[in-house]
């Protein structure tokens, strides 16, 4: 475990994590609004009710999309130099 987490708190440090959340944030806006033509209302008002929760909890919850895609891209290229390394 501390192969991971003393990287990540190097990062975290540096600013590099929160930076990176920034980014992806702007990125996702931008393609929302790239993508917002294809939004179908009448899909959205069909939706259930669990289905919005669960979108809205996943968007406001704890744990925010951008920090679990900046966890999963760390955790990933580690993993690639982890296995570089091994040979």
């Amino acid at each position: 475990m501390s192969h991971i987490v003393s990287p990540l708190e190097q990062a975290q440090q540096a600013g590099s994590i929160p930076i990176g959340a920034v980014s992806v944030i702007e990125i996702a806006l931008d393609e929302g609004s790239r993508m917002a033509h294809l939004l179908d209302e009448s899909n959205v008002e069909a939706m259930s009710d669990f289905a919005r929760k669960k979108i809205a909890y996943y968007v406001d919850g704890p744990f925010h999309v951008e920090r679990i895609v900046n966890v999963g891209t760390a955790l990933s290229r580690w993993l690639d130099t982890a296995m570089t390394s091994l040979g």
